[in-house]
């Protein structure tokens, strides 16, 4: 073997010692950098699980915003529907108000009436009891002269009833017994 061969060899030799050196350093870089990645990917999945978490939190909160809210609005529909029954029994309170109201002043009516029939009768029974002794005269009447069965009276006299005759009243006056018509008293 030449010299110039085992130079050769040689610088081959060195040439893929460096080569594989380049290579170890690549495959080392490449380690490294494999390293980074899943380094990197390692953390992005920890954050994918925060996410995944922070995500089935999200979603807890919102079926339980929703159950809230769906509450609200059963509670809400309860509220109005038990404000529809307060209305409608407040309606129906009003209406018996407004019956009783009216059956009230029918009664006050009714009592007024009954007062008047009640004086009306006091009135005629006082009249009765009085009026079959007393009368007041309404107009003046003279009697006739000469003739001592008639007896005059002026308006405003009040008079003692003794009979009643069909056109004729026999009265007393200041002691005076006689007759005066019907119309006068």
């Amino acid at each position: 073997m030449t010299k110039k061969l085992c130079i050769t060899i040689i610088y081959d030799i060195l040439s893929l010692v460096y080569d594989c050196r380049s290579l170890v350093y690549d495959c080392r870089t490449l380690v490294y950098d494999s390293r980074t990645l899943v380094y990197d990917c390692s953390t992005l999945v920890y954050d994918c699980r925060t996410l995944v978490y922070d995500c089935r939190t999200l979603v807890y909160d919102c079926s339980t915003l929703v159950y809230d809210c769906r509450k609200l609005v059963y509670d809400c529909r309860k509220l109005v529907y038990y404000c529809r029954k307060l209305v409608y029994y407040c309606r129906k309170l009003v209406y018996y108000c407004r019956k009783l109201v009216y059956d009230c002043r029918k009664l006050v009516y009714d009592c007024r009436k009954l007062v008047y029939v009640c004086r009306t009768l006091v009135y005629y029974c006082l009249l009765m009891a009085i009026s079959n002794e007393y009368f007041e005269a309404i107009a003046d009447y003279g009697g006739i002269e000469g003739d001592t069965n008639y007896i005059a009276v002026m308006k405003g006299d009040v008079v003692r009833l003794i009979k009643k005759d069909k056109e004729w009243l026999t009265v007393e006056k200041d002691g005076d017994i006689g007759k005066v018509p019907k119309g006068i008293l």
